[in-house]
């Protein structure tokens, strides 16, 4: 098929990590189309008979061949090197364009639940009812946001929970394989999230990944390791922490040869008294230990996907502008602070009933050159409809995704922070191992606190 070998290359050297530029790097152009079928936009019926006329056809390995249009359909079969077994073949993902389309636009990736199809997730999009939505669950986490692109891909056949791996499909040396390697619904979904980015000309700074339930637990184990491809990812009730936990090595050491890009900022919303939500703890302790970005939220509203009821009991967790987040701009990691409650895990009888972590958080990037780097931090302030807001948090505060600032590891660094530009602290501390640096004990208000990091000049240095 013409352009069937536009993918030229290479793409995952090594331990499957840190791939995405050199991914991306590797499509030298666009595909040559063949056997594409046009509908009208927004009409089911003609997407129905669209995906029905190209039923027969037999599916190119990649790349994936359009059948439809607005919702644009692609059908594809596996790449040798995605691994997949004869069964698990041949997929379909479906991309939904925004009203006006534009170039450098945002990309929204969905990862649908186990009793949810990629088709179910873009009818919700496309506002077109179904018969679990009337149930209270909107499943608002399948909507593509006004001007994004949005991506839809499909785990139906594959049948390995996203990744994590099952015993029906799964055997433990499998699960021991993909966890230091990716595994070929992670390889599949790369190398589509990179062939969408460069067939619709979309800002590779800005790609967000989202799920629900059993996509819930993949956006967690499947985003988290690879903050080289995403932006920042949101998790609603996810089918449990083992998928995350195995791929970032929580509660272990990273083995030698494997790299963990920054990872994207993490949003997720969970129940205590839902079942598939054990283990949460791993999540949550994990992101603590390694410093990595974790907003969370939990009430007792069992295993539900209902937009007003995560409104009305994590509000602030849902008010968190996870989507402005940039792959391209440093992020700050809040441990310990004062202002989060206790969560409900492992034991659901303990902690609090209902609460959060690091959802009052805000910041906005000043500054990151080789020679300093600055940013604004303060608290989400009090305001209508807030059920509850803090004067004051106090909390370790660590900076990711340095772009140009950087200090050599047990490097002294300076630090200052400013109100209104008039200092009111001040503190030299040291690169860790992993080249991070970290404010003990930050005193955090509503109003803004600027702060200034500076390297100590090789003439100062002790």
């Amino acid at each position: 098929m013409a352009g069937a070998a536009y993918m030229k290359g290479t793409l995952r050297p090594g331990s499957q990590r840190g791939i995405f530029a050199s991914l991306r790097g590797s499509i030298a152009s666009a595909p040559t189309w063949a056997g594409f079928v046009k509908t009208m936009p927004g009409s089911a019926i003609a997407m129905f008979l669209a995906c029905a006329a190209t039923a027969g056809m037999a599916a190119s390995a990649w790349p994936p061949v359009m059948d439809s249009h607005r919702v644009d359909t692609y059908r594809h079969g596996a790449r040798k090197e995605w691994g997949y077994t004869p069964k698990a073949a041949s997929s379909v993902f479906y991309v939904i364009r925004p009203e006006q389309e534009q170039k450098h636009a945002p990309l929204y990736v969905v990862l649908h639940s186990a009793g949810h199809s990629a088709w179910d997730a873009v009818q919700v999009s496309l506002g077109r009812p179904a018969p679990w939505v009337g149930s209270g669950n909107d499943h608002a986490v399948y909507r593509t946001p006004p001007c994004f692109y949005g991506l839809y891909l499909s785990d139906d056949k594959a049948k390995t929970w996203w990744g994590r791996g099952s015993n029906w499909t799964w055997s433990q040396k499998d699960m021991e394989k993909y966890t230091a390697e990716d595994s070929p619904v992670e390889k599949r979904m790369l190398d589509t999230i990179a062939w969408v980015i460069e067939k619709y000309s979309i800002d590779p700074d800005r790609v967000y990944l989202a799920g629900c339930s059993m996509g819930g637990s993949g956006a967690l184990g499947l985003g988290m390791c690879h903050g080289d491809v995403f932006a920042a990812v949101q998790a609603w009730v996810p089918a449990g922490a083992a998928h995350v936990a195995r791929r970032m090595f929580f509660g272990k050491d990273v083995p030698a040869g494997v790299s963990i890009p920054d990872p994207p900022v993490v949003v997720s919303v969970s129940a205590q008294n839902d079942k598939w939500s054990k283990g949460q703890e791993l999540l949550i302790e994990g992101a603590a230990a390694r410093k990595y970005a974790l907003v969370m939220g939990w009430a007792p509203f069992g295993h539900r996907g209902d937009t007003k009821l995560y409104a009305r009991e994590c509000g602030p967790v849902m008010a968190f502008p996870w989507r402005e987040m940039r792959r391209n701009e440093a992020y700050p990691v809040f441990t310990g602070a004062t202002s989060n409650q206790a969560p409900p895990w492992p034991d659901s009888k303990s902690g609090d009933p209902k609460g959060q972590i690091n959802a009052f958080f805000r910041w906005k990037n000043v500054e990151d050159t080789p020679a300093a780097f600055s940013m604004d931090i303060w608290l989400d302030p009090p305001g209508a409809g807030k059920e509850r807001a803090f004067s004051e948090s106090v909390a370790d505060v660590t900076f990711r995704r340095l772009q140009q600032f950087k200090v050599p590891h047990g490097s002294p660094c300076r630090w200052e922070l400013a109100h209104d530009g008039a200092p009111v602290a001040s503190g030299e501390i040291k690169a860790d191992a992993a080249g991070l640096l970290t404010i003990p004990k930050m005193r955090i208000f509503p109003v803004i606190t600027r702060v200034l990091l500076k390297a100590v000049p090789e003439k100062e240095k002790p």
